[in-house]
């Protein structure tokens, strides 16, 4: 018995579709790191 599989490119644009980051919201993000239960930078 032959299995055929295709084969799909993990890392191309076609299957991804990230928004770009709204620099606004940056300091909420970097908050939201830092209050996390680690060293502060880690």
């Amino acid at each position: 018995m032959s299995m055929h599989t295709t084969q799909h490119p993990v890392f191309t644009s076609e299957y991804w579709n990230i928004p770009q980051l709204d620099q606004a919201q940056l300091p909420d993000i970097q908050h939201h790191i830092d209050t996390k239960t680690k060293p502060i930078g880690a």
